[in-house]
């Protein structure tokens, strides 16, 4: 997608190039890339009141009796997207990771910054939402049973402004930066 694009601005003029229809078909098209890398992702999105009081989402890429396990290694990668109007400044997020071959679960509490001291948004985003990830492990194997488990001690009103969290699963090294030249250039 990425060679047929810069295929299409080798032959066109430089004026036609620097105009407004071009940047926007281009930005059009770069969107429809699909990311083929992610093996499982799931996604509990918020209405605009925040987090729910109680909330745990379970995410869970295999059933317990999976007779389909596979030998690769995965980066295991928590999202969060948020919208510019966030009410907090950072999230707390309590994870857990369960599986059916380690006794007993992996606890962890996360305080992920969301904005910079001087108020912008960290991460990656445009027209006022924003994502930003961590990568919770890398190189895992994902065994029988294996799940997470994700929470927050924070009440609704301290999240307002968090649209979704996610976990998602790729293949260890299966990920290349996907990286588009500036056909005006």
């Amino acid at each position: 997608m990425t060679r047929g694009l810069l295929h299409i601005a080798s032959i066109l003029r430089l004026s036609l190039r620097q105009s407004a229809g071009w940047i926007v078909f281009s930005l059009l098209l770069s969107a429809c890339v699909e990311i083929t890398h992610v093996e499982y992702s799931q996604f509990d999105t918020f209405k605009t009141e925040g987090i729910p009081l109680g909330w745990v989402a379970d995410f869970s890429p295999h059933p317990a009796d999976s007779a389909e396990l596979d030998r690769s290694l995965y980066d295991v990668v928590l999202t969060i997207r948020f919208n510019s109007r966030s009410r907090s400044r950072n999230i707390v997020l309590d994870i857990e990771e369960y599986s059916l071959s380690h006794p007993a679960p992996d606890s962890t509490r996360l305080d992920l910054t969301l904005f910079s001291d001087n108020g912008k948004p960290l991460g990656n985003g445009n027209l006022g939402l924003f994502e930003i990830t961590d990568t919770l492990r890398h190189g895992v194997p994902i065994h029988e049973g294996y799940s997470v488990s994700i929470s927050t001690p924070l009440s609704p009103e301290e999240t307002v402004g968090i649209n979704a969290i996610g976990i998602s699963l790729s293949k260890t090294g299966s990920t290349t930066p996907l990286r588009i030249k500036n056909p005006l250039n």
